[in-house]
């Protein structure tokens, strides 16, 4: 088998070595930087032309950006957790970076869900809201200070201006007014249980998890709200959820920021999220429990 590494040299827990060490053990590597000034739709081409399997070595926003080319395709997609977060590996079992560099060499394929959300696909979630929001702000303040330093200032910024994301939502039909602080649609459903809160028992459900934090219009509902978070209790059991195939969005008062499996760089004021079942294959362990469709 050979392979096509990605690699993103800024990512946040020793992407480079595990990068090094996967060239180093896998047969037949061939490796392409995330740098500024590279065409990885080129390059994720020209590997899968040669029948090269992807392997995306970084956080969820690498994977993220190596899937937008290899979903819908027969390419298949490898993943070596080497972010800060590392939602998808750990619910594709490999959690572990030398797990996951093992299973490269004796996995299994398997066929896995996306969502798409208007020309981006997504591996984890989709939201709008407070947390796009802060990310945005989080990344302008990251070339001047420390990461945890700017998290903490963009915030409290983010909820001294943020004013709650309105209009109108549809899932399946079902049409609802939205007045939110948090829109959250999910590539299958995340889980709520104690011990496994934000993780997914399974990938090939077919369905979008659909979570709204609604929040009063208005200066006294955003103070509602933003004390609520400084008790450590933003949603007191007010979360709206429900699962979709397909859901739609009209936003009022203009474009808001919209985060893709955590990097939020767009802002959209119409959007669409629809689930694609069984479009992007993936390596996983041969041992891994049967939470992904066989290829």
């Amino acid at each position: 088998m050979s392979f096509l590494l990605v690699a993103n040299p800024s990512s946040g827990s020793g992407g480079g070595d595990l990068a090094v060490r996967a060239a180093h053990e896998l047969d037949d590597v061939r490796t392409l930087e995330l740098r500024e000034g590279i065409d990885l739709r080129d390059g994720v081409m020209r590997g899968l032309e040669e029948g090269r399997t992807l392997i995306a070595c970084g956080g969820d926003g690498t994977v993220n950006a190596v899937a937008q080319h290899v979903a819908g395709t027969e390419g298949v997609l490898g993943v070596l957790p080497a972010g800060t977060l590392n939602h998808f590996a750990r619910d594709l079992g490999l959690d572990d970076p030398l797990d996951a560099l093992d299973a490269l060499a004796t996995g299994r394929v398997a066929r896995v869900d996306v969502g798409r959300g208007g020309d981006r696909i997504f591996v984890n979630t989709m939201s709008l809201g407070l947390y796009p929001e802060l990310v945005r702000e989080r990344e302008r303040r990251e070339d001047r200070l420390a990461r945890w330093s700017a998290l903490a200032l963009s915030a409290g910024f983010t909820l001294a201006r943020f004013r709650p994301v309105e209009g109108s939502i549809v899932a399946d039909g079902d049409r609802r007014e939205l007045a939110a602080a948090i829109v959250f649609i999910g590539n299958n459903r995340f889980s709520t249980s104690l011990g496994s809160i934000g993780s997914r028992e399974r990938l090939d459900e077919g369905v979008l998890d659909v979570r709204i934090v609604p929040v009063s219009a208005g200066l006294r509902g955003r103070s509602r709200f933003a004390w609520a978070i400084a008790r450590a209790h933003p949603f007191n059991g007010r979360v709206v959820r429900t699962t979709a195939k397909q859901v739609e969005m009209r936003l009022r008062g203009g474009p808001r920021a919209v985060a893709f499996d955590g990097e939020g760089d767009e802002q959209l004021e119409e959007a669409r999220a629809t689930i694609e079942p069984g479009a992007l294959r993936v390596i996983v362990p041969a041992s891994a429990e049967a939470r992904t469709r066989r290829s």
